[in-house]
């Protein structure tokens, strides 16, 4: 079982911020000033789902290497619980998002985890604002 507060107070301590979780059970960090990063605590689930807005729309048109990269990072998802991207249909804003299960947790911290998503994020949304 996931001990969410201890992975949170955690978090917090690696980047110097105090974290919690609100009644909603999400926590949100500014990060640079720039981004929000979101931690949705699931213990329904037994999982932390991590989000951040990347884009504000999908490029128009989309690069044929920009679709491949979006459906490998898609499947990662599905397969080892790598980082993804989703579009929200309402409002098209491009979405990072990783889901954080137990077994994720064995084989790496969760400050690690968050370091490795925000890495993802930069990554990607350099690569669809070279796209634009």
């Amino acid at each position: 079982m996931i001990d969410y507060d201890n992975l949170i107070n955690e978090l917090g301590r690696e980047f110097g911020l105090e974290l919690k979780f609100n009644d909603e059970d999400m926590c949100e960090m500014a990060i640079d000033n720039s981004f929000v990063l979101s931690i949705e605590r699931q213990p329904d689930a037994g999982s932390l789902l991590i989000t951040s807005a990347v884009a504000d729309a999908l490029p128009d048109p989309v690069d044929y290497p920009l679709v491949l990269d979006l459906l490998d990072f898609s499947l990662g998802s599905a397969i080892n619980g790598t980082p993804a991207i989703g579009r929200d249909e309402e409002s098209g804003i491009l979405v990072a998002h990783q889901t954080v299960t137990e077994r994720s947790l064995r084989d790496a911290s969760f400050a690690d985890i968050v370091k490795d998503f925000l890495r993802f994020r930069e990554v990607m949304e350099r690569k669809l604002a070279v796209t634009r």
